[in-house]
């Protein structure tokens, strides 16, 4: 099911992009420049996994969301396509902020996805800004 992957706050998105980095060794300037979107979402049918109470139903702990690989995630992805879930909302893997994966393909009638550009990265960026 093809994904798209948003963080909820600039400060999520910048610890992700250098998270992706570390994971593959290499320094974060070797993937730029990039270009920070800001989209508005609109969706009605999430998993949201940010809620202890939901994660506890499935049996999850906090760690289980934050490591690599992440089978665990994977997985749940899955069922939440097979549920018909439009997305799942949960902890960023950093540690910093939320997390959400969109999937297009159960994306509603309903439901909106807005965009526009907010900054390009033409050098690593900072965690403020």
């Amino acid at each position: 099911m093809a994904t798209l992957y948003f963080g909820l706050s600039r400060e999520t998105v910048v610890a992700e992009f250098n998270r992706l980095a570390t994971k593959f060794g290499l320094p974060t300037a070797s993937f730029l420049p990039r270009v920070l979107y800001g989209f508005d979402i609109s969706i009605s049918d999430a998993l949201d996994l940010r809620v202890p109470e939901v994660r506890s139903k499935l049996g999850l702990d906090d760690s289980q969301l934050s490591v690599d690989p992440p089978d665990m995630c994977q997985q749940i992805g899955a069922a939440a396509v097979t549920c018909g879930r439009e997305a799942v909302l949960a902890p960023s893997a950093t540690g910093r902020g939320d997390a959400l994966a969109l999937y297009v393909g159960r994306v509603g009638t309903g439901s909106k996805l807005d965009y526009q550009e907010i900054e390009r990265w033409d050098s690593p960026p900072g965690l403020s800004g």
